[in-house]
């Protein structure tokens, strides 16, 4: 199975790359951002940051003899999506990848929270993905929370496994509690229909 790292930045955006399967790949150089905006360099001094978009986590691909891997993004933010969060992957035999997160329109722990999925495959040195498909399940008793997908090739099942709140989060920030009945569904993976 290939070894996958997933980026994610704190703006929302989604993106991974295949390491195995990219030739010059090597790891990644972070920066990391403290609370006090102040940015640590990769030589350890800090740095004030300018404006807000450098509070964004970067990651750069070292390069090597054997090139750079392409990134390719899972998911941007746009009008309708302004949080994404639990980015969970699962990667098959043939290479496909899927890669569930839960959505919102503002924020995390609303009644419109739902999962979100994309299936990547790998060109060359390039993994791309689709766009995102809404995941028909749950809000029925309030928001969904931190998919795990499980893929079964030998009976061409995909699995996945969730959290669906029971009850509101009193006097919290948020409209619904994190956590709550543990629920299962499954799709075919030839149809990719449940």
């Amino acid at each position: 199975m290939s070894v996958v790292k997933i980026a994610v930045f704190l703006q929302g955006a989604l993106w991974l790359t295949a390491a195995s399967r990219l030739p010059g790949w090597n790891g990644e150089q972070l920066r990391e951002v403290t609370l006090q905006g102040l940015r640590r360099e990769q030589d350890g001094s800090n740095r004030e940051m300018v404006n807000e978009e450098e509070c964004q986590m970067h990651v750069a691909p070292k390069h090597s003899e054997g090139g750079t891997a392409q990134l390719d993004w899972v998911f941007q933010f746009d009008q309708s999506t302004r949080y994404t969060h639990m980015a969970m992957i699962e990667a098959l035999s043939n290479g496909t990848i899927f890669v569930a997160y839960q959505a919102a329109t503002k924020s995390e722990g609303g009644s419109e929270q739902h999962f979100q999925f994309s299936v990547g495959s790998i060109s060359g040195t390039r993994l791309h993905f689709d766009a995102p498909q809404r995941i028909p399940v749950g809000g029925q008793n309030g928001a969904v929370w931190g998919p795990v997908l499980h893929a079964d090739e030998a009976s061409s099942n995909l699995w996945l496994f969730y959290s669906e709140s029971r009850g509101p989060c009193k006097g919290g920030v948020m409209e619904w509690a994190p956590g709550g009945d543990i629920m299962a569904v499954q799709m075919d993976l030839r149809t990719r229909q449940r």
